[in-house]
């Protein structure tokens, strides 16, 4: 993945992503992690995926499919070789129990993404062999097509920075919040109209607790009435000012992809 480049509207957001520069604020969509979160206990997100990318760039994703990782555009962008940790809620210890590792070349990305306005910020990562499924590993699924979740408070979970000082872009355990999904006008107010008010985004008000760097393609789910949870989207971008300052942050809308994914993986999502 290439590093970290400036663009005029947003900036990517994994753990080193690129951003895009409103006329008043500049966003980040390079790396985000959590900051004012809880830590996560061992199998509460089994299905969070920790991405090393070419061993310099890391990630987020998520377990959608026995041979699919969800992530950000961003995070598949300009890539080679993706190191997929699963099981995980240590990113940096050598070894923990039930953690699995899978390599593989198979990044793909939304066909549509944009990284000047970080707009269709979707990307998948195709395991080489299927993922072992266990009390650590699971897949999660995905939203139905054109849902609106303004006014929900889902979850996000990840291996960001847990605040703005921390030198390292990776957290070494995984922490998770809640933000409240806000219309999008919040995030075109902040970061511009091409960027806030895309359909592909989904608008997250981040004040006192946000996601980070590092976190970037990362997954943010919701509980539905039945008391399952399945992913609405992932991180994709927040301010380049920091994670602390209260900015909002955008995500990828996955109801908008549910069709693109389905073609893409040869699995039907929409059900």
């Amino acid at each position: 993945m290439p590093a970290m480049k400036s663009v005029p509207a947003v900036l990517c957001a994994a753990v080193l992503a690129c951003a895009v520069v409103s006329q008043e604020n500049e966003v980040e969509s390079a790396g985000l992690k959590i900051f004012n979160g809880d830590v996560a206990t061992r199998t509460q997100f089994p299905y969070q995926a920790a991405i090393y990318i070419d061993l310099s760039v890391f990630c987020g994703g998520s377990l959608i499919n026995e041979k699919w990782v969800l992530t950000a555009a961003h995070c598949v962008d300009g890539g080679n070789v993706w190191y997929v940790l699963l099981g995980v809620t240590e990113s940096l210890t050598p070894k923990q129990d039930g953690r699995r590792t899978y390599i593989t070349r198979g990044g793909v990305r939304h066909p549509d993404y944009n990284s000047k306005f970080i707009i269709n910020d979707i990307g998948l990562i195709q395991l080489m062999r299927p993922a072992t499924l266990s009390e650590y590993i699971q897949t999660i699924p995905l939203t139905p097509k054109n849902k609106n979740y303004i006014g929900t408070l889902p979850t996000v979970s990840g291996f960001g920075r847990t605040d703005d000082t921390n030198a390292s872009p990776v957290s070494p355990v995984l922490h998770y919040t809640s933000l409240p999904v806000v219309k999008n006008e919040v995030c075109s107010d902040a970061y511009g109209s091409k960027t806030g008010d895309d359909p592909s985004v989904i608008c997250l008000r981040a004040e006192g607790t946000s996601s980070c760097k590092g976190d970037s393609g990362g997954p943010l789910v919701l509980q539905g009435d039945d008391g399952k949870v399945f992913q609405i989207g992932t991180v994709s971008f927040g301010a380049k000012a920091g994670c602390t300052v209260g900015m909002p942050v955008g995500y990828g809308n996955l109801a908008m992809f549910i069709d693109w994914i389905s073609s893409t993986t040869g699995v039907d999502f929409s059900s």
